[in-house]
């Protein structure tokens, strides 16, 4: 830089320092030094040679003149600082030497220690269990240890299992893919629009645990709908655009209290709203033919009052003896308000199963560049693989 600016050729370039040990530093590459002093020597090695470093005793340094200190009269008059030192008006051969004496020990301060490891091999066999004995003293931390080691067992077992059936399900999908497709229609959701619950008795089960977890009684189940973002498909116009701005198609399912897919209602356009989906689908069909075998009413818990068993919705959704949503939102009782949260809380497992799925399944955090059709497999397999994981993996909820 400072020979661009003078407009000068230098020909050759020396470096001054009055620190005998930073030579001792600089000539040295074979020890291993402290991080600082490490990163320092390798910018200096990668711009200089080591013979272009030369001593310069600490009276003779004119940086010292501006490091130490010096009255602003004495500063611009000082012959050393406007100079130079006097051997700098000399030939080369009269400058001071480099010392002689470049080796340097092993107990220099910002010389890293060598640490010798000596392998071994212990022949006396031992348990997994007498090893963890050994290294624990504290019986409390022993079984913490303990039990995080079965856990992380358990977790492998679990994902060797889950790696045989993928591998076994692609293979499957390879040879003959319509097959596979039918096999998740069919066998696992029943049919695309199908029904876990087939009996009173396991609804029943579904309202126990949405009062025992969300405190809130007799219901079958949270119903909501999800935009699933798509690109959008040839020819189609603004059918699958929805109010959110973006094109999508609808999964609009029911859960039940551990965020499991009781029903789904894959394919409706993004333009159609939830009360249209619900309006249209087999699940409110069944509700109007009674052919879901939904439990007779019963007492509640705090009275004498018969209540119906019913799903949840929100404000979209109209107002039945088995379908229940709040009140509106203006100028209500005290009780109507308490109603409102028990039900928006106990209806936010719906849109918690939603998310779930979504970060699990990443796909559904961008646009899906596929057609509609194989938009509905893939999420009707999502869902799929959804509930198993949710049945198989209770403790990481």
């Amino acid at each position: 830089m400072i020979s661009e600016q003078l407009g000068y050729s230098i020909d050759r370039t020396f470096y001054w320092t009055d620190s005998a040990s930073v030579l001792r530093y600089i000539a040295n590459r074979n020890l291993r030094f402290h991080t600082f002093v490490a990163n320092r020597l390798a910018v200096i090695h990668e711009a200089t040679q080591v013979d272009q470093w030369h001593y310069v005793n600490t009276k003779q340094n004119p940086a010292d003149c501006a490091s130490r200190g010096m009255a602003i009269t004495n500063f611009v008059r000082h012959s050393l600082w406007l100079n130079g030192p006097d051997f700098l008006w000399k030939a080369e051969s009269e400058w001071p030497s480099f010392p002689q004496d470049t080796t340097m020990t092993v107990d220099d301060a910002e010389v890293k220690k060598m640490v010798n490891t000596i392998p071994t091999v212990i022949s006396e066999s031992c348990d997994g269990m007498e090893r963890l004995m050994a290294s624990f003293s504290d019986w409390s931390k022993l079984k913490r240890i303990t039990g995080w080691l079965m856990i992380a067992m358990d977790n492998l077992r679990l994902a060797v299992k889950w790696t045989r059936q993928i591998k076994i399900a692609i293979e499957s999908y390879e040879t003959d893919p319509l097959t596979c497709e039918r096999a998740v229609e069919d066998d696992v959701m029943k049919d695309k629009n199908g029904i876990v619950p087939n009996t009173s008795q396991e609804w029943k089960q579904v309202a126990v645990n949405f009062y025992r977890k969300w405190n809130y009684p007799f219901c079958l189940g949270a119903l909501d709908g999800k935009h699933v973002a798509i690109r959008q498909p040839c020819g189609t116009g603004s059918e699958f655009f929805n109010y959110k701005h973006f094109f999508s198609v609808v999964l609009f399912a029911l859960t039940d209290a551990d965020y499991r897919f009781l029903y789904v209602n894959v394919g409706s356009t993004g333009r159609s709203g939830d009360a249209g989906i619900f309006r249209t689908s087999s699940l409110l069909q069944a509700m109007q033919n009674q052919s879901l075998d939904f439990p007779p009413p019963e007492n509640t818990p705090v009275s004498d009052t018969k209540c119906n068993y019913h799903i949840i919705g929100d404000d979209a959704f109209p107002l039945r003896p088995d379908l229940m949503k709040p009140y509106p939102h203006k100028n209500l009782e005290h009780a109507k308000r308490i109603f409102n949260y028990r039900l928006s809380r106990a209806r936010r497992v719906v849109e918690n199963s939603f998310g779930i799925l979504a970060n699990r399944f990443r796909v559904f955090l961008a646009p899906i560049a596929l057609e509609p059709d194989f938009v509905e497999n893939l999420i009707l397999a999502a869902c799929c693989l959804h509930n198993f994981l949710i049945e198989n993996q209770q403790q990481h909820l």
